[in-house]
């Protein structure tokens, strides 16, 4: 997690934890603190306060475990605790009390959490397997010292299913002498049987083993050449899968960067290649950088720990949604960000044109409350969709443009306020425009032109368009580009229209109106 936002004094924190009772509602979302402006209806954010980074991603059982870097005394970053919720479908959730606190080692920074189901760290009662969490200790008093050892890692475990943790006394991992040395992700490793520990120093991912989650080894660096270094590195993580074209298993690096990013600010950046429990090696090292997402808001994506699961189902990435620009200033309260719709993973293409893509999970579905398909046959000219009344839309376009011509896709409400994607299919760009979206004057790069690859010189093109309260979330053929950014309307854009070169034809439109996640949900 990014660290530009500093606590005042680490007493602060000890003395308004002591103090505070409040804690998140038990109670399934919080229905009736969730109708503010701006306030998403399907994307997934804390009832109050400030939230960052997705940590301890994990499946339990038949819960689904999301932690994330959480200051539940401010509107704007602080000393980090881990907020906690938990879903049963990654759709819908249920806010739960704050799961990690500061303490005297130090603010709690992104990590993973992990079920230790064959007790290999010793730490199961009764029978009762461990949930075991691995996160970063950040000592705000030895950076105020301007120490270099300001960050390790430590570990605590839950014996009632990740609702509560005890803290282990000291840390597992010290830092061996580097200012950034943060963000573990652990995962089982089943071909040499240990637990791999996949974390960032500064401008590379070094991996460690370990045999008990307690004791680690290193094992090897990656990345000091590779990629993009506009920034430090951050919240990395290692997912294996199967090839969706040549039916083969790879392994993709996750790490994010701040700044450096393809819009400017902070970005996810992936790697394909190979990992055999010691060292990771990429097929195409000229891809590289390459991102999951090139809109401005999209950061720190990570994926629900699988070590129980086939290979067979893609991973899933969830990522914080805003950008360390303007994340402190953005016009919501009474809580600032949110996190992004949860997203497959998977890898297409075959040897040296192997990409990753990602859409929206198939459980999003679940959403929908209507369905409309425009008949096009009636009117083949429609070219503008709309206004719809909802709480939150998702749109999908299937475009033909046999002469390769410039057209803009522009979503838009009933003020004129409007966003807009700008397509050059010869040049392979697109251009995401925000600046008459609604209220763009909290911070001057919010209005900032994006440039986006537009991966296709086919005729055809198709497009997926996730509209919420306060963000777009768009996905270009087949999840091959995304772009999300975060939009601060009078009210939700409404409507879409294919705009320029009137060659431009829409061959199939579909709009599901979408149900709020924090409703229960309806069956027709």
């Amino acid at each position: 997690m990014y660290t530009r936002f500093r606590a005042k004094r680490l007493a602060d924190v000890i003395l308004v934890v002591a103090l505070s009772l409040s804690r998140f509602s038990t109670a399934r979302g919080d229905e009736a603190s969730y109708h503010e402006q701006f306030r998403p209806q399907v994307h997934y954010s804390p009832p109050s306060h400030w939230m960052n980074d997705p940590n301890g991603l994990l499946r339990l059982g038949a819960d689904y475990q999301m932690y994330f870097q959480y200051h539940p005394y401010s509107m704007v970053w602080g000393p980090m605790h881990w907020g906690h919720a938990t879903s049963k479908d990654l759709v819908r959730w249920v806010n739960r009390p704050i799961a990690l606190e500061p303490d005297e080692r130090g603010a709690i920074f992104s990590g993973s959490a992990v079920y230790d189901r064959d007790n290999s760290s010793g730490l199961a009662r009764d029978g009762v397997a461990p949930v075991v969490a691995i996160y970063t200790y950040h000592d705000h008093a030895a950076e105020r010292a301007q120490k270099i050892r300001v960050e390790s890692q430590g570990l605590a475990y839950s014996l009632d299913g990740g609702t509560t943790f005890e803290k282990r006394p000291g840390v597992v991992l010290k830092n061996p002498g580097k200012r950034d040395f943060r963000d573990p992700k652990v995962m089982w490793f089943s071909p040499t049987r240990r637990w791999i520990m996949t974390l960032v120093a500064t401008d590379h991912v070094e991996f460690y083993s370990s045999k008990n989650l307690k004791v680690w080894r290193y094992e090897s660096q990656f990345g000091m050449t590779r990629g993009a270094h506009g920034g430090v590195w951050e919240c990395p993580d290692l997912v294996r899968l199967i090839g969706t074209n040549d039916g083969l298993q790879h392994d993709v690096l996750l790490v994010s960067s701040n700044p450096g990013g393809p819009a400017g600010g902070g970005g996810t950046q992936y790697f394909i290649g190979s990992f055999d429990g010691h060292e990771f090696r990429e097929s195409n090292p000229s891809a590289s950088p390459r991102w999951l997402d090139y809109g401005p808001d999209y950061y720190a994506a990570v994926s629900w720990n699988r070590d129980a699961e086939s290979l067979d189902s893609p991973p899933t990435v969830i990522g914080w949604m805003s950008d360390w620009r303007y994340a402190v200033k953005v016009p919501t309260s009474p809580w600032r960000s949110a996190m992004s719709v949860p997203r497959k993973l998977t890898v297409v293409g075959s040897g040296d044109e192997l990409a990753l893509t990602t859409n929206p999970i198939d459980a999003f579905h679940s959403l929908q409350r209507e369905r409309i398909t425009y008949d096009l046959s009636l009117t083949p000219a429609l070219r503008t969709f709309g206004p719809v009344r909802g709480a939150a839309f998702d749109w999908q376009l299937q475009l033909r443009n046999k002469n390769q011509s410039k057209f803009d896709v522009v979503l838009s409400n009933a003020s004129g306020q409007e966003t807009r994607l700008s397509i050059d299919p010869v040049h392979s760009e697109a251009t995401f425009d925000r600046s008459n979206s609604g209220i763009i004057n909290f911070d001057s790069h919010f209005s900032d032109l994006v440039k986006v690859p537009w991966l296709t010189h086919s005729e055809t093109a198709e497009l997926r368009i996730i509209v919420d309260q306060s963000s777009i979330e768009i996905f270009i053929n087949g999840g091959r580009s995304v772009i999300t950014g975060l939009v601060f309307p009078d009210s939700i854009y409404d409507r879409v229209q294919i705009a320029g070169d009137n060659n431009v034809e829409v061959t199939s439109a579909t709009l599901a109106i979408l149900d709020s996640i924090w409703a229960e949900p309806k069956h027709n």
